[in-house]
């Protein structure tokens, strides 16, 4: 077997096409769990030739771990709670639709790039991309709703 060079999974040295991925296969129903490693194996590591070699059960605990720490990070650090009116206008269902290429796209526009090549990025620079955003736009958020009460202020009077 060859030697394979372990991807660091929690300093988000993978790429997001391949978060995406191990997403898909850690939350596929119906399936053992050797087939969900050697899935998560074959999606990091297109190498690697499926065999069973001394320390891959650890390796695939430390994906299960790695994805395990991102997915608390993104559900705390990227968690935006709609409002009333983009709850009514069908957030939801448009995230459910679009699932993962509304953030692609949204970056590929956003930077000037391909949608190809946001997949290819590493995913501790989209992460750190989607955290700028949401802060920003929380802020931005903040300064509207503290305006908009200046100015109602301003006319009440």
């Amino acid at each position: 077997m060859s030697e394979i060079t372990e991807i660091n999974i929690k300093a988000g040295q993978m790429t997001y096409g391949q978060r995406i991925e191990l997403g898909s296969i850690l939350s596929a129903k119906g399936i053992s769990n050797w087939t969900r490693c050697e899935r998560c194996m074959r999606c990091l590591y297109p190498e690697w030739n499926g065999e069973y070699y001394e320390g891959l059960s650890e390796c695939y605990e430390r994906i299960i771990a790695g994805i395990e720490y991102w997915i608390n990070r993104e559900n705390t650090e990227l968690h935006h709670e709609p409002s009333a009116d983009e709850v009514k206008a069908g957030c939801k269902e448009l995230a459910r639709e679009l699932g993962p290429m509304s953030t692609i796209t949204a970056l590929a526009s956003k930077y000037g790039q391909d949608p190809n090549n946001i997949i290819g990025w590493k995913y501790g620079q989209v992460f750190n991309c989607l955290y700028t955003d949401l802060k920003n736009y929380k802020f931005a958020e903040k300064i509207r709703k503290l305006q908009e009460r200046k100015h109602k202020a301003k006319y009440k009077k």
